[in-house]
């Protein structure tokens, strides 16, 4: 009762024309005794010695990381040399492939599912690499980060699978996942060092590692967010464990999921321009060369290729997650831009070129629906001299995927040409 009463003394001797100012008299209270303080021991106080000196954290690390490297070296370096394998093998695949090929692989997945805006800035940052002459590093750079976030994100969604079907998996996980979205970049490159040796296979494990949190945090937060009446519905229907999470949950789940692989990409590309300090390679030891040599005009060259990179994979991505329109509801007396502002359709220029475009288009569109039906007739009839139901479904697959298909036997023809005719860019 005296606590309280002096409590209320207390607030009331900081109470003006009804407005509480307890709290503010407080902090001035304790910021002016603060200051006499350190007026009277400035130069003599310090933390206490006798308490820092009883603990010995760095030591304490140093110790479990020799026990760690003594013991369990031999796994951490196989791992290394098998992720080590798979990155000179596409680093390498890369390399000797013709640009075009290349440039194709990457600007076909923003055509099909960004449009052609996406498809025309896709292809610019992808000339930008050849005309700055920074094409081999960009593919060094490419490799690292497919390998990282392939990795990185089976991982990360097997885990937030897990995380989703257990709140007690997910309390443990989610102290975890704090510490290591707060720790700096750099942390983890010397662990690397020491665990996965210098050079590419040490970064990507750090990549690896670095990037897995957002496709756990997104994946879980996905499938937790899915709504009960879907989840209801189905077990109603009797689907077991695994039909719930393939044929429901994962599916209403996938533009939290995709969000969290477009989030794992754009943190993987961040550590692999730092990587280059154990010797990753890149565009980021492009970076490094030109600040060790003052070369502004190089180290912007190297730099516009990192952010036309992080682009192009951040705008495909959410691209990829979002769900494909119908056109049920677009209105078929207006015409469709590809190009230009939708809202620019009452300009006749700007029909004129958007004119231009959907006749070249279709043109293209139907040059491919060719291709791919040649292509479904002659793989259904080889395929159906063995089985005529299996043949059946391998042309009437062809069939539905003219784009893909298509693409891909441009990108073969390419190859071929480059490989039994004459060299493409050499």
């Amino acid at each position: 009762m005296q606590k309280s009463t002096a409590a209320e003394r207390y607030r009331s001797a900081f109470t003006f024309e009804g407005t509480d100012y307890s709290l503010l008299g407080s902090v001035v209270i304790g910021f002016a005794v603060s200051l006499v303080v350190w007026f009277l021991t400035r130069d003599t106080f310090g933390f206490p010695t006798a308490i820092s000196e009883r603990f010995h954290f760095a030591e304490a690390i140093n110790v479990a990381e020799n026990w760690l490297q003594e013991h369990f070296r031999w796994a951490t370096r196989a791992a290394a040399n098998v992720v080590g394998d798979i990155l000179r093998s596409i680093e390498v695949f890369l390399w000797l492939r013709p640009w075009p090929a290349i440039t194709l692989a990457i600007v076909l997945p923003a055509l099909a599912y960004g449009g052609l805006r996406l498809a025309l800035f896709t292809l610019a940052g992808v000339m930008f690499w050849g005309m700055m002459d920074l094409w081999d590093p960009a593919m060094s750079t490419l490799a690292l980060m497919g390998v990282s976030v392939v990795f990185s994100v089976m991982l990360g969604v097997v885990v937030g699978i897990w995380c989703s079907q257990s709140d007690r998996v997910e309390r443990f996980v989610r102290p975890i996942l704090d510490t290591m979205q707060t720790m700096p970049a750099f942390v983890y490159l010397i662990p690397a060092i020491f665990f996965f040796g210098i050079g590419g296979p040490s970064a990507a494990m750090a990549i690896i590692i670095y990037a897995i949190p957002p496709a756990v945090r997104l994946t879980n937060l996905g499938i937790r967010q899915v709504p009960s009446d879907s989840i209801e519905a189905a077990l109603a229907f009797g689907s077991t464990r695994g039909q719930l999470l393939r044929k429901v949950l994962l599916p209403q789940a996938k533009p939290s999921i995709m969000l969290g692989i477009n989030q794992t990409i754009m943190m993987a590309l961040g550590l692999a321009v730092l990587a280059t300090f154990i010797g990753a390679g890149g565009l980021g030891e492009e970076v490094w060369k030109a600040l060790r040599k003052l070369k502004v005009g190089w180290s912007l060259e190297a730099g516009l290729a990192i952010v036309f990179m992080a682009i192009i994979f951040d705008r495909l991505t959410l691209a990829m997650s979002r769900p494909t329109a119908s056109g049920l509801m677009q209105d078929p007396s207006k015409m469709t831009f590809r190009l230009l502002p939708q809202k620019w359709v009452h300009y006749a220029p700007a029909r004129g070129l958007e004119t231009t475009i959907a006749w070249v288009w279709n043109a293209v569109a139907a040059a491919g629906n060719l291709v791919a039906k040649g292509l479904a007739r002659a793989l259904g009839a080889l395929v159906g001299l063995v089985s005529g139901r299996a043949g059946r479904i391998v042309a009437r697959w062809v069939h539905e995927h003219a784009f893909l298909v298509a693409g891909l036997v441009l990108i073969l023809a390419i190859l071929a040409w480059d490989a039994w005719i004459g060299r493409i860019g050499s």
